[in-house]
């Protein structure tokens, strides 16, 4: 791997975990967590939507990830 590869990825998972989790810590801290945790859960559909945006493929099998994800979100507000 060259040398400049080894700092996107460590770039990445800095940004992935660290920064992520710390993100959703605040957000659970200032926000309703009922929200907070709403919005965190969707990420599966704001992945497909870069996907899209991408012009990448999306394959059935996200679809329907993503809709069972959804739905099961769905299931907090009934």
């Amino acid at each position: 791997m060259k040398a400049v590869s080894w700092y996107w990825l460590i770039a990445a998972i800095f940004v992935g975990t660290f920064l992520a989790l710390w993100l959703q810590q605040i957000a659970l801290k200032h926000a309703n967590p009922a929200v907070a945790q709403t919005l965190i859960a969707t990420s599966p559909l704001f992945i497909l939507i870069i996907y899209a945006v991408r012009g990448e493929q999306i394959s059935r099998r996200s679809v329907v990830g993503t809709l069972c994800a959804l739905l099961g979100i769905s299931l907090f507000f009934l």
